[in-house]
């Protein structure tokens, strides 16, 4: 595709479902080869018929590991179940939307459904495939999304809200795929389309269904990162927002809008094949279908200063915010160093394993102990992780005051979703009895 001009071409036709073709075409990037192929065997147990699903994962070319995981799932499910594409990292998951759109050329071509989500969500409903299958059709022109996660029922008023709210992993069809014609132009397809469907609202047009007979799980991003790499994590997306709000991105949000909108237009006529013809230096959008309905439109957006300031704003206080506590972390240093003190997480059962292997693969960066308390159904557990050794179970009761901070957190937010404010009196607790213990075992050799 020459990068100033790109064309398109949509048929309008009658679409019928075949248990034997993929119902959902899945694509997500990885380099977590556990976290992945647990996810693989999440889809393929979940769903009843087993040619309902395909997947398409971006590899780094360097992630050896992750390569030969992928080969070895294509031996257990069948190269129609899992494609790999290998590319280069580039700038690691902030350019993955770049391969996310050479990848949707790979979708096969009778799919109904495409999904975006990460290798951390888990579909908890049993023969989701079933449930899915009755939503083909909902719109007669087959162009809409279904909403899963927890912002399904969010309306937006401006387009700044769409950064950090869309909704999460949606099921969009693949004719509102083929329309757009990619994944998007910037990181986040989430907040692509959802900043699409926000343009098509301002035209009338809603195609957002909120559906609640699929539950998912793992749907929060970036639980598991480790706090160092936190700050880095959230000063790009804050860099990658600015550009999604810049006036040449929402000039893209508006051309897809506008392409659905003939689309519909289009099928309400009858047409059987509708073109696009994009010049992207001029903004040009150029739609004609068989009937001779032509429309040539010039998709440029305001750019509204307000919105551009705010989160100019609230990117200085961000910094800010990391700054101090840069200092806070400087001054702290030699006491954790001494005390060999790393930090410490709340996480449901079912994130155990997953923080444990985040932090065997992080091991080299860490001197001290982590301290993971683990939400089981009826009680807590606290477990003692250190680099050089094996984890460590120890009894909550040994703890003084713990049990009681843990008996006042919410029971209502899953364990990761804590402010630090609510858990200040767990992380008192906590640190009082490394440094008893530290203590204890200085003065015991010391006697020794």
């Amino acid at each position: 595709m020459n990068s100033q001009y790109s064309e398109i071409t949509v048929h309008n036709a009658p679409y019928y479902y075949h248990n034997t073709t993929p119902l959902l075409s899945i694509h997500l990037a990885s380099n977590r080869p556990i976290q992945f192929t647990e996810f693989v065997e999440n889809i393929h147990a979940s769903c009843s018929n087993k040619n309902a699903y395909e997947i398409v994962v971006k590899i780094d070319t360097e992630d050896t590991k992750m390569i030969q995981c992928v080969n070895d799932l294509v031996r257990k499910y069948g190269v129609t179940k899992v494609k790999p594409f290998i590319s280069p990292r580039k700038d690691g998951p902030w350019s993955t939307w770049e391969a996310y759109n050479d990848m949707f050329h790979m979708t096969h071509p009778d799919c109904y459904f495409l999904w975006n989500p990460s290798d951390e969500v888990r579909i908890d409903t049993p023969n989701w495939d079933k449930v899915l299958e009755k939503y083909i059709g909902f719109f007669p022109d087959h162009v809409f999304r279904l909403k899963l996660s927890d912002n399904r029922l969010r309306n937006f008023y401006h387009l700044r809200e769409v950064l950090g709210n869309p909704d999460n992993f949606p099921f969009m069809t693949k004719k509102w795929m083929d329309i757009c014609g990619l994944w998007g132009d910037c990181h986040s397809p989430d907040l692509f389309h959802q900043a699409v469907s926000y343009y098509l609202g301002k035209k009338n047009i809603f195609r957002d269904i909120p559906i609640f007979d699929i539950q998912l799980s793992g749907i929060e991003a970036g639980l598991l990162i480790l706090p160092k790499k936190i700050r880095a994590r959230t000063l790009n997306i804050y860099r990658l927002w600015r550009r999604a709000l810049s006036g040449k991105i929402r000039n893209r949000y508006l051309t897809h809008a506008e392409k659905i909108k003939f689309y519909l237009d289009s099928c309400q006529e009858k047409a059987s094949e509708i073109n696009y013809q994009e010049l992207l230096k001029t903004n040009q959008l150029i739609c004609q279908n068989n009937l001779g309905t032509l429309e040539k439109k010039y998709c440029r957006d305001k750019v509204f200063l307000t919105d551009q300031a705010i989160l100019y704003m609230r990117s200085a206080l961000m910094k800010l915010r990391f700054f101090y506590r840069s200092i806070i972390e400087t001054i702290n240093w030699p006491v954790k160093k001494l005390f060999r003190w790393d930090s410490f997480y709340l996480i449901s059962a079912e994130n155990k394993q997953l923080q444990l292997n985040e932090i065997k693969s992080n091991a080299i960066h860490l001197h001290g102990l982590q301290y993971l308390l683990i939400k089981q159904p009826m009680r807590w557990e606290l477990l003692c992780h250190s680099p050089s050794q094996s984890p460590l179970y120890i009894s909550i009761e040994k703890v003084l005051g713990l049990e009681q901070a843990l008996n006042n957190l919410s029971t209502h937010k899953a364990p990761e979703m804590l402010t630090r404010k609510e858990i200040k009196n767990v992380k008192k607790a906590l640190v009082s009895y490394h440094f008893k213990c530290f203590i204890r075992q200085k003065t015991a050799k010391g006697i020794t």
